[in-house]
């Protein structure tokens, strides 16, 4: 569903439930002792609703709770579990819901941590006639969260009883912060938008509202929706007269949701590749995964920049992440000094070792461990043995002895031995393809044409069915389209559409293949860009970073920074943009951009490719790398992919690794001579070298991800 937070804000800032938008806000340097609390729902069946069971919010509480007590120390007690797998007083009920809630505001206190995840299923309702008038909803209709005891829709009340309504969040909200507490709110639930057409794996957690309201009743609280936005002010007043931003009136609050309002929100089996993934909230999982990986404090903003980094580092054009509240800046959770996870430990059993750690520590099947010796706590001494990851799942993998760096596999090794990461594997593969073609001849001729391109240096593979393949080449009748797998969503801006039509003749297999290699090329470019070494930058004393700026004229001597905002890193056609470039380290650094456009086209900015520059940067210096006006040959989700390599001798820049965006022919690709060329070859062209060596990696990545919207 959508949760905007329209009707909470209006509620908050207009003080309607005794809430000043101005009242005294608890920050992390408050003397008081910080208590934490957290209340986690996880909707899964509606025995009285008809609506499709879910699988993932069952699994997205456990997963949350693992990470607040195990990571962040919240106390296992002031932690509730409200699902189906509970007694009955923790079912995810609306009675159970309201009492929780009641019972949080009554203990709160100053500066107390709240995280409240609402996981399942939502929709929408009528507004009520007449319409509360600080209860804007242009659309005429209420958010709604459904509990498990939720009703069909009452015609008589016009609304589902026991749905929770976005305006009771919104009260509940207000009482915590009367108390003043700093809450996190985390809603992976669906979105307002149109379902699309999807694969199998993936289920969407939105109940269409036009399946449970009469068309009658639809139609009335739109048009009294329509009504009041004729009248509605989109400003609150603050003493003196001036006018603010309702969203900045929510201090102490910071709200993520797993999607925009026109795109999905969805649940599958993860992690992708595992072969026992586990049903979870795209949003949860990618969110515990990220904090995992954390080795240092960011503020919400940033969580929500680096989801949405992960999803593209997955090859998803989408969703992206909603970010709400006046404390997007905070750090999460208030934390100064970041909790790290430390040491891994490997356990000896009949079957081999276990690791206490998987994907959600950012390990990788054929990833390598290396073992401490006992009582070696420091790293001091050699590795005594290493381990490698045959097996990965949520919170643990499996593994064998291995040879690496010169170390014999020693087998068996120390039980319950302190292992921490020495190498890894960065999960580059293949794109997966189906068919989907009805007509017989043409599904023929598009079947042909993937088993020609389907080899090991265009990073293709064939998929047998749609629910396994990250792309589909559909043929309708004689003509024949690329597009992804998920199918495509005319409502979302950041969807990638369909590529083609093309004949189904003797140039469909140049074709296909010209298209699915640019595609593997730049997702696997972004893949390893946004894979996170730990300690590599420390390692290498390499710490670029990269700002995005929009001038107001050619020579506007104060450019404004371009800050990932609630909607994402939003830009427009004719924006003019510049990129500066500062080096953050203690060693000088030679930088790469390369943008990577919505037609999968990867474009050398900085340094130009052809061109004698000089791309080293300095300690304290910074660059401005280029200036450029966005256009609208390419609306959707773009890149920008930094690298970094110590500045030693010659220059060192990876321009050679452009190509064209789509439907633009072109001929072989030149070789790197830099030190990432066989790592930059794997990611983009296939090849034995997959992966990154920690203790001796020399380089920095980073993904930075926008869409340009109309």
């Amino acid at each position: 569903m959508r949760y905007d937070l329209r009707t909470i804000r209006w509620i908050l800032a207009t003080g309607v439930l005794g809430f000043a938008a101005f009242c005294p806000v608890a920050t992390a340097a408050d003397d008081a002792p910080q208590r934490k609390f957290a209340l986690l729902i996880g909707c899964t069946n509606y025995p009285d609703m008809p609506v499709q069971p879910l699988e993932g919010p069952a699994n997205d509480v456990v997963l949350m709770r693992d990470l607040l007590v195990g990571q962040f120390k919240f106390p296992d007690d002031q932690v509730v579990t409200l699902a189906e797998a509970q007694p009955a007083e923790h079912r995810p009920t609306y009675a159970n819901i309201v009492r929780e809630f009641s019972a949080l505001a009554a203990k709160v206190q100053r500066g107390d941590h709240i995280v409240l995840l609402l996981s399942g299923h939502g929709t929408q309702q009528p507004i009520p006639d007449p319409p509360d008038p600080n209860d804007f909803e242009p659309d005429g209709l209420d958010e709604v969260f459904l509990p498990a005891d939720a009703k069909p829709y009452d015609e008589s009340q016009h609304k589902i009883p026991n749905g929770l309504v976005d305006n009771e969040l919104g009260a509940w909200l207000s009482k915590l912060r009367d108390g003043g507490a700093l809450v996190w709110v985390i809603a992976d639930c669906c979105h307002s938008g149109t379902i699309i057409r999807g694969q199998s794996r993936e289920v969407q957690r939105r109940v269409p509202v036009e399946l449970i309201i009469p068309r009658g009743d639809l139609e009335a609280a739109r048009h009294r929706g329509a009504e009041m936005a004729k009248t509605h002010s989109t400003n609150v007043a603050l003493p003196g007269g001036q006018p603010a931003s309702i969203t900045e009136q929510l201090q102490g609050i910071a709200a993520i949701y797993a999607a925009q309002p026109e795109q999905s929100t969805i649940e599958l089996p993860l992690p992708v590749d595992a072969e026992n993934g586990t049903p979870h909230g795209l949003l949860t999982f990618t969110l515990s995964k990220v904090l995992r990986e954390a080795r240092s404090p960011m503020s919400y903003r940033e969580l929500a920049e680096r989801i949405q980094a992960d999803y593209a580092r997955q090859g998803r054009n989408t969703p992206t992440p909603l970010l709400e509240g006046g404390d997007r800046d905070r750090e999460v959770l208030g934390l100064e000094t970041w909790p790290t996870q430390g040491l891994f430990t490997a356990t000896r059993d009949a079957r081999g070792y276990t690791v206490n750690a998987g994907a959600l520590y950012g390990l990788t099947v054929g990833s390598v461990l290396a073992m401490r010796a006992p009582g070696d706590r420091t790293g001091t001494q050699p590795p005594i043995g290493h381990l490698k990851l045959t097996a990965v799942d949520v919170l643990s993998s499996r593994a064998v002895p291995t040879e690496f760096h010169e170390i014999k596999p020693i087998d068996p090794l120390p039980d319950r031995a302190a292992c921490e990461l020495a190498f890894l594997d960065c999960q580059l593969r293949k794109l997966r393809v189906a068919v989907d073609a009805s007509e017989a001849a043409t599904r023929a001729a598009v079947e042909d044409a993937l088993r020609t391109v389907a080899k090991p240096d265009l990073m293709v593979e064939h998929a047998t069915t749609r629910d396994g393949a990250d792309w589909v080449v559909y043929g309708e009748q004689t003509q024949v389209f690329l597009e992804p797998a998920t199918g495509i969503d005319p409502h979302d801006p950041n969807a990638t559409g369909r590529f083609g039509p093309v004949a189904a003749d003797n140039q469909l297999p140049a074709w296909v293949g010209e298209h699915l290699r640019r595609i593997a090329r730049a997702k696997n470019l972004m893949m390893v860009a946004g894979t996170e070494l730990p300690n590599q930058q420390q390692a290498a004393n390499l710490n670029v970073v990269v700002e995005l700026l929009r001038l107001h004229g050619d020579n506007d001597p104060n450019p404004e920074p371009i800050a990932w905002d609630k909607g994402g890193l939003v830009l427009h056609p004719g924006d003019r943009v510049m990129c500066r470039v500062k080096n953050n380290g203690r060693d000088p650094a030679d930088a790469t951009l390369l943008f990577v456009d919505s037609g999968y086209g990867i474009s050398a900015v900085f340094p130009r490719a052809g061109t004698v520059s000089d791309n080293r940067i300095y300690p304290g210096e910074s660059v401005n790398a280029f200036t450029g006006t966005i256009n609208d040959k390419t609306l959707g989700l773009e890149h920008l992919v930094l690298i970094a390599v110590p500045g030693k001798g010659g220059y060192i820049d990876f321009t050679l690794l452009e190509q064209p965006t789509l439907a633009v022919t072109r001929g072989d690709d030149d070789t790197s001579r830099s030190p990432l060329n066989q790592l930059m070859r794997s990611a983009l062209y296939g090849g034995a070298t997959r992966g990154m060596d920690v203790q001796e990696s020399k380089q920095q990545m980073k993904l930075i991800t926008w869409s340009v919207a109309k």
